[in-house]
């Protein structure tokens, strides 16, 4: 193996923004860290915010608008919802369902009927 291939291997002071410190081995003298196991909310169990640029902020700004878009569409509309509520809750049963639809078929195929005897009868041709 060739000598001095790798960097040194040190001691190595990492600090955290919490103002945690601990020693280990790095190829670099000191470390920082924005976080560590002793203020991580998974290690903690508690959450702590930790606001970058303001992105809590324009998050809640946004839950706010859009609440209040909610809020002013159902006000508009209230009587689509009632009427699609009275919709939701009307269920109808499989009998219901299935002479529904024998009529519908045989609507259809009573008008197909209607346009093959159409087509059938030739017109009559005069002399």
């Amino acid at each position: 193996m060739k000598k001095d291939l790798h960097p040194p291997f040190v001691d190595c002071k990492v600090t955290c923004a919490c103002g945690h410190s601990f020693m280990t081995k790095a190829t670099v003298p000191e470390i920082n860290t924005e976080l560590c196991s002793k203020c991580h909310p998974f290690f903690t169990g508690e959450q702590i915010l930790i606001d970058t640029a303001g992105q809590v902020e324009r998050f809640n700004k946004k839950v706010a608008v859009a609440s209040a878009h909610s809020q002013n569409k159902a006000k508009k509309q209230p009587k689509k919802l009632a009427k699609a509520e009275a919709e939701e809750e009307k269920e109808e049963t499989t009998e219901e369902l299935l002479t529904k639809l024998k009529s519908k078929l045989q609507k259809e195929a009573a008008q197909k009927e209607a346009t093959k005897s159409k087509k059938a009868k030739p017109a009559p041709k005069e002399a």
